[in-house]
């Protein structure tokens, strides 16, 4: 076994299990490898690099988590009394959307890196 596979066997046993979903837990990954602001930087390689727009695309980011849990674990209902049981939106366009936005975050941060 050579040292670059035993080094991926070995990063693959400790970070396997943990999920990178949420922002903060994305940046202390790429900590892992870079010193980078993670999140400015990616601003910047999508054409955003202002505060406000930095802002804007961790808020993006965390909702699509906010909407992955509420599909995975509350089976995507209205949590509220009145609206019990009723489906939250969704359609294709959002669908598209999101991974459209997804695609450029992720190859935002592979640029970055």
């Amino acid at each position: 076994m050579n040292s670059n596979s035993w080094l991926e066997d070995e990063i693959r046993k400790s970070l396997g299990y943990k999920s990178f979903q949420r922002l903060d837990k994305i940046a202390d990954a790429i900590r892992l490898i870079s010193d980078q602001k993670l999140w400015d930087e990616v601003g910047a390689q999508m054409g955003k690099p202002k505060p406000e727009d930095i802002k804007q695309i961790k808020e993006q980011l965390s909702w699509i988590v906010d909407r992955r849990d509420q599909i995975a674990h509350e089976v995507d209902i209205e949590p509220d009394y009145y609206n019990k049981g009723e489906r939250l939106p969704i359609d294709e366009n959002m669908v598209n959307d999101t991974v459209d936005f997804i695609d450029q975050v992720v190859n935002s941060i592979h640029q970055v890196l």
